[in-house]
Formats: structure tokens, sequence, C-alpha cells
């Protein structure tokens, strides 16, 4: 099962029904990787981060080499880590001014 906010997320950029249901069993599929697997979705998060609806990008996306180009590509900006998707999208899971991170919202599952 994805988090609310990832089903959020996908009901909003993506339009057909047939395009939402694609979408999360990619990434339910993403999920079941040993490697991916994680109580955070963090993977699954910057899969889906800036695809804007589009399904070919989602697919581009989990289909990574190295899990870690998929996090810079999502997380940061140049050498600078400017969010944190191991937080829901809409969290308090962005760097704030000066570089402080706030941590997870106080409803975080873990």
């Amino acid at each position: 099962m994805l988090p609310p906010d990832i089903v959020e997320k996908i009901n909003l950029e993506y339009e057909s029904p047939k395009a939402r249901l694609a979408a999360m069993d990619l990434l339910l599929k993403l999920g079941k990787r040993e490697y991916v697997a994680s109580k955070t979705f963090r993977i699954e998060r910057c899969v889906l981060f800036n695809t804007n609806g589009d399904l070919n990008k989602l697919r581009l996306n989990a289909n990574f080499d190295d899990y870690r180009d998929i996090i810079m590509q999502a997380e940061y900006e140049g050498d600078e880590q400017v969010r944190d998707l191991n937080f829901p999208f809409g969290s308090a899971g962005k760097y704030h001014e000066g570089g402080e991170f706030p941590g997870p919202p106080d409803d975080f599952p873990v």
C-alpha cells in the first residue's frame, strides 16, 4: 500500500483512471525491490517527483541503474540537498533558509 501523499499526488497529476492505476502499480512493484523497500517510501517519492502526470517519464525514472541517481535527481540542485523525500510531499521535508532541516512532522508514521 502506498502512503496517502503519494496516492494524492498521483490523483492530482495523472488525469485518466488508467494512468493513475498504472502509476500506482509501477510504484508498488518498485517498492518490492529489496534495495528499495523502506518504511519511508523515499525512492517511490523520488521516482514520482517532477513527472507531472507523464507516465513515460515515470517509467523512465523507475528504470534506474543506481537508486542514488534518482535521489540526486529529485532531492538535489547541484551539490546542495534542497528536499528530503523520506518525508511526505507537502510536509516539512524541505530545507529552510540557513540550511536547517526541521525534521519529520509530529504525525509522521515510523
